[in-house]
């Protein structure tokens, strides 16, 4: 699966999301923005959410990790792997074993959302609730 239908499918479903009718979503890539992360998400509550996008192996540039450090609320979403659906979220692009969560696509839906709204996350890192790309992939086989 190519960013761009990766970015539609995450897209629509947070578009359709209950919590986000009223929120403000804005896609941010295209080809003369670079560094500038690939969607925002601002609630009625002005909270704003900034979201990079990519397709594993595909990586952060330089200028995409220095915007994610810079803004306060952000995330790089990758797709691991388009067959099990499994999408990692790390915080400010910081990519670290100590940092991945990885989700199935839709539970990854939801924690975007919740963390567009403030919620704390459901894989909180001090509950150890994360489940690696291993344990995932074994889950489907």
């Amino acid at each position: 699966m190519r960013e761009s239908q990766f970015q539609s499918r995450l897209l629509k479903a947070l578009r359709l999301h209950p919590a986000l009718q009223d929120a403000v979503i804005f896609k941010h890539s295209d080809r003369f923005n670079t560094g500038v992360p690939d969607f925002s998400v601002t609630t009625r509550e002005g909270r704003t959410t900034w979201w990079e996008l990519k397709v594993a192996p595909n990586r952060l540039t330089k200028i995409q990790q220095y915007y994610l450090a810079k803004l306060r609320y952000s995330w790089c979403v990758t797709l691991q792997h388009s067959a099990l659906g499994a999408v990692s979220i790390y915080p400010q692009g910081i990519m670290t074993l100590s940092s991945a969560h990885v989700f199935q696509f839709r539970d990854a839906i939801e924690e975007i959302m919740r963390r567009c709204v403030g919620e704390e996350s459901t894989r909180d890192m001090r509950r150890g609730e994360k489940i690696s790309m291993s344990e995932l992939v074994r889950a489907y086989k």
